[in-house]
């Protein structure tokens, strides 16, 4: 899967991104958006984080021909740790597909805003 993600407000985050062929046989009818914020370390970890971080939220996706899906109600200026999943991977013919998940992302890393920041999309040639 090829996906990014981008802070948008203090309590929201953009996804952007496409399923890429998972087999020239399989498709998959959704996506499991995973997501948690991240516990802060006291000690010198890198970036500063725990490797843990608190209870995990899914949200699942069943319009997969969108490319872009937000996250909300988000705690602000928090970094969050997202991944994304195949679901309900089936077979192109009907065969029944015992592994019906893909396997989940690379994790992305990705601060909300503080409270009162925004982030402005621009369209070329617009005032």
């Amino acid at each position: 899967m090829n996906v990014t993600a981008q802070g948008i407000s203090s309590n929201s985050i953009n996804l952007t991104g496409d399923i890429v062929d998972i087999h020239d046989q399989l498709s998959a009818n959704g996506i499991r958006i995973r997501y948690c914020e991240m516990k802060r370390s006291n000690n010198n970890m890198q970036d500063g984080l725990d490797d843990s971080c608190k209870r995990c939220k899914d949200k699942n996706v069943s319009d997969i021909n969108s490319e872009e899906e937000s996250l909300t109600d988000l705690r602000g200026h928090t970094i969050h740790r997202i991944t994304v999943q195949a679901i309900n991977i089936v077979a192109k013919d009907g065969t029944v597909v015992r592994k019906r998940h893909g396997n989940e992302n690379d994790p992305l890393y990705i601060e909300t805003l503080e409270r009162g920041e925004y982030f402005v999309f621009l369209k070329k040639g617009s005032d």
